[in-house]
This record gives C-alpha cells, structure tokens and sequence, in this order.
C-alpha cells in the first residue's frame, strides 16, 4: 500500500476532525445544551404581552405565567404547514400531559384575523388557546422571524427553552422541560380543553 503524501494525510485529519466536531454538535442539540443563538436568551425574564383572544378579550402573558402555570408559547401562521404541525404536535403534548393542570399551551397567530381563525379551529380544532398576534409585533419582540418559534415560560415567567421549527412531542428536551417545570407547580387532573380558557 502506498504511503500517503503528507498534503493526503492533512486533508485527512482534518476531515476526522469535521466529523468529530458535527457529531458533538447534533449530541448537544438533542440534548438540549445546543442553545439558538438566535433566539433569546434562556433564563431570562420573558416579555410581557397583551393581545386579543378570538372572543375579543386581551389576554395577557403574565396573567397565564404565574406562580401555578408553565406556559407553552408558539409564533406561527395557520395557514403555515409546519405552524399546523406544530398545533397537531401540541395537541399530543396536551393529551400526554393531561394530569397536570398548570400547563397552558398558547398560539400567537400572525398577521391574521379572528375569522380565518375560527375557520380553521371550526375544521381542526385545537388544544391552545389562540391569540391574534396582528401586526406581528410580539413575534418580533420575541426574534420569531420563522414558523413555527416556540418558547418554553415557567411560573416565575422566566424563559427556560426556545425552538425553532417544528417541536415533536416525542422530543427529548421538550418533554424534560416540561416536566421538570410542571412538577414545580400543583399539577393534577386537568379538564378538557388544555392550554385554552384557564
């Protein structure tokens, strides 16, 4: 076997080394310590917002995240395909975790009204309570620049986790975010309609 030239071995090792350093890479995002840099700060006071429910009544953020509620908060558009995979994920989020009833699962739809909103919960349903983000300024407060963003708010409305894209419910990172944060609270039976009216 011919003995490799040191410009081969070079551009060998440094392969090993790209290899090595992806597969860090995707460990960590699985296991959550990938943080988005992009997105805000994890551990940090989330903002507060104020906006319209389907009814017309402002629902606000600090009301839902108190000392009892983990909130779930997703940015996204329902006539986005991954935005309603998202909602059917959530869906399975609320049915798995129907013991607890300090989970509140919220979906800030940009840019759209209430009709077209009710159009589609009337045909789909859905286990979050809807809000009409209209002119998108919440999602840019909260550096939601693509469908879905979601954020994961404990009870004391701090900022404990941040995805982009389409969050499974199978997802490793999700589920320990969720329970170490719902534990914290009273959780027990919950009523139909989880993450909706509270």
């Amino acid at each position: 076997m011919a003995m490799l030239t040191p410009a081969v071995r070079r551009r060998l090792i440094a392969a090993v080394y790209l290899g090595v350093a992806a597969a860090i890479w995707w460990t960590a995002k699985g296991t959550g310590l990938y943080v988005d840099r992009e997105l805000l700060q994890l551990n940090n006071q989330a903002k507060d917002f104020g906006l319209p429910r389907l009814d017309g009544n402002e629902q606000t953020l600090s009301a839902l995240a108190n000392r009892d509620n983990v909130v779930w908060i997703i940015f996204g558009r329902t006539d986005d395909k991954p935005s309603r995979i998202q909602l059917n994920e959530a869906r399975t989020i609320a049915e798995d975790y129907r013991e607890f009833e300090n989970l509140r699962i919220l979906f800030l739809a940009n840019g759209q009204s209430a009709e077209e909103i009710n159009e589609f919960v009337k045909a789909e349903g859905s286990a979050a309570m809807i809000l009409l983000d209209k002119g998108g300024i919440t999602a840019r407060r909260y550096k939601a620049t693509t469908w879905p963003t979601s954020y994961i708010v404990d009870q004391s409305r701090t900022i404990r986790g941040g995805h982009r894209g389409v969050w499974r419910a199978h997802d490793r990172q999700l589920n320990k975010l969720l329970r170490t944060y719902l534990l914290d609270g009273p959780g027990r039976s919950v009523s139909p309609g989880l993450g909706g009216m509270p």
